[in-house]
């Protein structure tokens, strides 16, 4: 990915950072993004073979289902988020 010499790493940032932002990790069941935003990110290749089946239809579908999350972050926290 990184050019023999590593001249270049610091272009190959972003596309990391997508990754790891996007990635679920294990000790919380959510990517950075589902944390963060309350959604998963859009992908380059969501844009080739369109929106997932899971995406919410609606604002007030958006806001229950971010709801729900939020609620389940919550309690986890609460348990000592072991």
């Amino acid at each position: 990915m990184v050019s023999k010499n590593q001249q270049d790493w610091d272009q190959k940032v972003p596309l990391f950072l997508l990754a790891y932002r996007s990635a679920v990790h294990e000790t919380t069941g959510y990517s950075p993004s589902q944390m963060l935003f309350g959604r998963d990110l859009r992908l380059p290749c969501d844009l080739l073979f369109g929106r997932p089946p899971d995406t919410p239809s609606s604002p007030e579908e958006y806001v229950q289902n971010l709801r729900h999350v939020l609620k389940m972050y919550t309690i986890w926290l609460e348990n000592g988020s072991t």
